[in-house]
């Protein structure tokens, strides 16, 4: 596992659009974590995007990708970013330790729905909420989503791959959980964007959300989609059909140019999908032009 996180990481440095002309001022601070991390006991608050901090520890490998590379998801964090503004809601389905609210709620100001299912991994995200002075910003819930009111077993050890278990799975430790829909949580509520990553559960969440695509305040998702819901007989192909149908269509984002670019909706889903309500594209690409700028070392964008 160490080698293989170790070769992930040296790729990401090696490629990452904030650090592809910085590759060796990224790898010192990647060596400078490895090792000072662990002569300090307990989590580390480092600065991230100004004003926001990152509260880090060894294993957290999820979230100090941000520490090595600015923005692990260059193109959905950036185009977050621009999009969100102080009087936004954004949702966080599968928060993990919160960097996307941090991101909302800590940097543009939005307002943010917070949704972790992992009672471990929220206190991690209380405390990222804590450090950056944004509780009053964040609606934090520790439940897991699905199409209705239940409960799932999920795996509580995996770090961002914690996951729907399914009932034949003995191998992960497990723990039970709550879940709820979506519908559920939005009923009444306006979101602006909805970032989604459950780990292959995608297409069970989205069927509890039908009320809240359905929603024109809705401008936009992000979506990961990496084959992970064939675990659960899930065909991702049909899930972005599924959003398309909600009016919706996939894209790619150039955050230097501030610039969209529109998918064809037939072509298979791979990796994090910003998806752009098909209606709204122009108003959309008006909120990112201009949005302010953020400055993430001495970077702009």
């Amino acid at each position: 596992m160490r080698i293989t996180n170790l070769t992930y990481a040296i790729n990401k440095i090696r490629r990452h659009p904030l650090t592809k002309d910085h590759k060796w001022k990224a790898l010192k601070r990647y060596l400078r974590w490895q090792v000072g991390s662990r002569l300090v006991p307990g989590k580390v608050a480092v600065d991230w995007i100004k004003p926001s901090k990152l509260l880090l520890a060894p294993g957290m490998w999820g979230s100090t990708m941000n520490l090595y590379v600015g923005l692990q998801d260059f193109e959905q964090m950036a185009f977050l970013l621009h999009l969100l503004r102080p009087g936004s809601l954004f949702i966080d389905a599968g928060a993990n330790v919160g960097t996307y609210t941090i991101l909302s709620s800590a940097v543009v100001g939005a307002h943010s729905i917070a949704i972790e299912p992992v009672p471990t991994t929220f206190t991690n995200l209380m405390d990222n909420l804590q450090v950056n002075a944004i509780a009053d910003k964040v609606t934090p819930l520790n439940v897991g989503l699905a199409e209705n009111k239940g409960a799932r077993r999920f795996s509580s050890g995996d770090d961002t791959r914690n996951r729907v278990l399914l009932e034949d799975n003995t191998g992960s430790p497990a723990i039970q959980v709550p879940v709820t829909s979506l519908d559920e949580i939005l009923d009444g509520k306006e979101p602006t964007a909805i970032k989604m990553d459950v780990e292959g559960y995608e297409t069970a969440v989205i069927a509890g959300a039908t009320r809240s695509l359905d929603n024109e305040s809705l401008l936009a998702l992000v979506v990961e989609l990496n084959g992970h819901g064939a675990v659960y007989g899930y065909d991702e192909s049909h899930l972005q059909r599924r959003l398309v149908d909600f009016g919706f269509q996939p894209c790619r984002y150039a955050p230097f140019e501030r610039r969209l670019s529109f998918s064809a909706s037939d072509r298979k889903p791979t990796g994090n999908i910003i998806y752009v309500r098909q209606s709204k594209q122009d108003e959309v690409a008006d909120r990112i032009k201009q949005a302010p700028r953020f400055t993430l070392w001495d970077i702009s964008l």
